[in-house]
């Protein structure tokens, strides 16, 4: 699993004490990277990457591919389109990419979407 603008973690720590084999954790944010760490030594997290890097760069540079990808950029920061067209080329054949955005923000038909409160998810499975 990929997950893009970690922040502090929570979501990919998450998915490892769910049984995710591997998380990498992408952030450029040395106060939110602090932290990250900090929070997987406290869950004594082994099988995690964590890459100091722009989200951005990171897609643009990376041959790593992963079966799921999941971005919560700053709500207005990339659109829907923008971000998926660049994590489809590191998903693999059937990977799941889910952004998570601000309630307003328009998307294409035919996602799976589910709304929480002022947020809602959009996903997207590769063929």
């Amino acid at each position: 699993m990929c997950d893009l603008y970690a922040g502090i973690g929570s979501v990919g720590i998450e998915a490892l004490s769910r049984g995710a084999e591997k998380v990498t954790f992408i952030d450029n944010s040395p106060v939110a990277l602090s932290i990250l760490r900090s929070n997987l030594d406290r869950a004594h997290e082994q099988e995690a990457i964590v890459v100091d890097a722009d989200a951005h760069e990171f897609l643009q540079s990376t041959t790593a591919t992963f079966d799921v990808v999941m971005a919560d950029p700053p709500y207005g920061s990339v659109t829907w389109e923008q971000l998926q067209g660049r994590c489809a080329s590191i998903l693999k054949k059937g990977g799941l990419f889910v952004m998570e955005m601000d309630i307003k923000a328009t998307l294409p038909e035919g996602l799976d979407v589910r709304e929480y409160g002022k947020s809602k998810l959009a996903m997207w499975r590769r063929a």
